[in-house]
């Protein structure tokens, strides 16, 4: 890329251009309270317990940030293994701080449906392998 009177040379390049996060097709979504990623990563004080959907980069920085700061996480992916996208040396530095942390971390798990009944506990049911499990948080 050429950028001003500069040719820029790189293995690999980074395009941070911002964006409108994807909101899944969850059955229950629109009638419970939930954020994005930036809200995720701005609200204080932050709950005791949360589910973060998305095992990409995205959903690692929004992990992190939960656990850092005393939140009991459950992350979810439909993929294998979260992190799957980030290259392998990486993956081990970046779980570090996770897998000491409070997260448990559910891999080829497709959201069913989330609800709440009282508003303060939410669940979420997903489907993992052949059996259908469900969260409260």
């Amino acid at each position: 890329p050429i950028f001003g009177n500069q040719t820029l040379h790189a293995k690999k390049f980074i395009i941070a251009a911002g964006g409108v996060p994807f909101v899944p097709l969850i059955d229950g979504l629109k009638d419970i309270s939930w954020q994005t990623p930036t809200q995720a990563l701005l609200y204080k004080p932050v709950p005791n317990s949360a589910v973060v959907l998305g095992g990409g980069h995205i959903g690692h920085a929004v992990v992190a940030h939960l656990v850092e700061n005393g939140c009991a996480v459950t992350w979810i992916d439909e993929r294998e293994k979260v992190l799957s996208d980030v290259e392998p040396e990486l993956v081990s530095a970046l779980m570090k701080p996770i897998e000491e942390g409070r997260v448990r971390v559910k891999n080829s798990a497709k959201i069913i449906s989330v609800s709440s009944e009282n508003k303060t506990v939410i669940k979420v049911r997903y489907q993992s392998g052949g059996s259908v499990d469900e969260i409260a948080v």
